[in-house]
């Protein structure tokens, strides 16, 4: 994860007002620089000016959320049991040095924490996560671990508020 690129990503994409539809997204990532990488049903993925990986989900028309990997591991179900919690808290440091930087950016996120806490969005599927508010949107820091198959990543969010 190079903090650089990340800030010029979470800047950009703070700064976008947000309206929740296809053409509206198509509109704003073209003012982002996005190229187009690959199209799936529901999942258009771009590669950002700082080659990040970048994609938006769809339900029709309607953008559902986009999401950014800054950092991730391919493999976790090959790490021994040691090897796979190390490698979780060297995400989770990962994921507190992004806070601290998007802090500094946007001020304090007004959640931040597990998956288990009350306050924790509903519809995120994440071990934690920060949370800030930003035009019509929700932008999120999530460290993410979905299934023991499944890579380990830090990711930023932005979904509908």
């Amino acid at each position: 994860m190079d903090a650089k690129s990340a800030i010029s990503i979470i800047r950009a994409l703070s700064s976008l007002s947000w309206r929740w539809d296809e053409l509206s997204w198509r509109a704003a990532a073209q003012q982002l620089g996005l190229r187009e990488s690959r199209a799936v049903r529901g999942r258009i993925s771009y590669l950002s000016p700082e080659n990040e990986t970048l994609s938006a989900y769809f339900d029709g028309d309607r953008l559902e959320f986009v999401e950014v990997t800054l950092d991730l591991f391919r493999d976790p179900e090959l790490l021994s049991e040691e090897g796979y919690t190390e490698k979780i808290a060297e995400f989770r440091e990962k994921f507190e040095e992004l806070v601290g930087l998007t802090t500094a950016l946007l001020g304090d996120p007004v959640f931040c924490g597990p998956s288990s806490a009350e306050e924790f969005p509903e519809d995120q599927d994440a071990l934690r996560l920060a949370l800030w508010p930003v035009r019509e949107a929700r932008l999120m820091i999530e460290q993410k671990h979905e299934d023991k198959e499944l890579p380990i990543r830090v990711s930023v969010v932005l979904a509908p508020a």
